[in-house]
């Protein structure tokens, strides 16, 4: 009887061969899992972080708008009651904000003329060319949030007026105007503990920098681009998206909140490369143990043949 051929060594080296690429692939193909389900989780988790950092400065905005426009509505009545002792209720009024938040109280007539201002400077001054001033002169009685400009009355600061107007009996009669320093704003966001390359901007609608927590002198007088996803129509109040940044280039985790009514965006933007840093050792690590196991079972082949 004729017995069965027995296999040559070559091709057991082949099979074998073939056996250690195949667990090799699979092991390689087990780590890509694993790592891409480590970046999605960190990615989601850090977009989840910076929805809730944005969304809590919205609400320290909303808030500081909302008290600035009421003390407004309180000091046009005292204007309008009695302007011989208006300065009064304005530095008591004043007093009661953040210092340094707030720069200066100032009163624009119907042609756009200065007429009382509390931090005493008696230089001729006209806002009639300003936009937030020409927003009042027709409409109805609202609050106007401006975008930054280089204060006349403080020697180019970056300012920003939150106005309203002043009605009479013969209509329009001026403006009633806070101006808020941008420094100011973009200092109190800086304090908040982020990482080195971690921005957060206050937006507002036309793009324009209300502040910026890095970066400020570069970015004030910048405007976005017309296509960021929360500068649409459309957009959600709230959202993320992934983009390099304008001023400095760096690639960032962008999470936006919308500060209703008032027309402005916080955006919060998280260092895409200071979140990963911390798997860099992790994923080296797992190559090399992989390489290892790799080798160890190509070596164990060689013994075996």
């Amino acid at each position: 009887m004729t017995s069965a051929p027995r296999p040559s060594s070559t091709h057991l080296t082949v099979l074998l061969a073939l056996l250690v690429m195949l667990i090799s692939a699979v092991l390689l193909l087990q780590l890509e899992r694993s790592h891409r389900t480590m970046h999605d989780k960190l990615m989601q988790q850090t977009e989840q972080r910076g929805r809730q950092l944005a969304e809590a400065i919205g609400g320290q905005i909303d808030a500081l708008i909302s008290s600035i426009d009421l003390s407004l509505l309180q000091l046009r009545r005292e204007w309008l009651r009695d302007p011989a002792g208006f300065d009064t209720d304005a530095q008591r009024a004043l007093s009661a904000f953040p210092p340094g938040a707030v720069t200066h109280l100032s009163i624009a007539d119907r042609d756009g003329l200065i007429v009382y201002n509390s931090i005493g400077v008696t230089d001729e001054t006209r806002v009639n060319d300003r936009p937030h001033f020409r927003e009042h002169l027709v409409g109805p009685d609202r609050l106007v949030i401006g975008t930054p400009v280089q204060s006349r009355l403080l020697g180019g600061e970056w300012t920003f007026i939150v106005n309203r107007p002043i009605l009479g009996d013969g209509g329009f009669m001026g403006t009633i105007n806070m101006s808020i320093s941008s420094a100011h704003i973009a200092e109190r966001l800086a304090a908040l503990r982020l990482t080195p390359d971690d921005i957060i901007s206050v937006v507002a609608a036309d793009g324009s920098f209300i502040a910026r927590s890095r970066g400020f002198d570069e970015a004030m007088g910048q405007r976005l681009p017309s296509d960021r996803p929360f500068l649409q129509p459309d957009a959600e109040p709230q959202g993320v998206f992934n983009l390099s940044g304008q001023v400095d280039g760096h690639e960032r985790i962008f999470a936006w909140q919308r500060v209703e009514p008032y027309r402005l965006f916080v955006v919060v933007g998280l260092s895409r490369e200071a979140v990963l840093e911390p798997m860099a050792p992790i994923f080296r690590r797992d190559h090399i143990m992989t390489a290892a196991m790799i080798s160890l079972l190509a070596g164990l082949g060689a013994v075996i043949l």
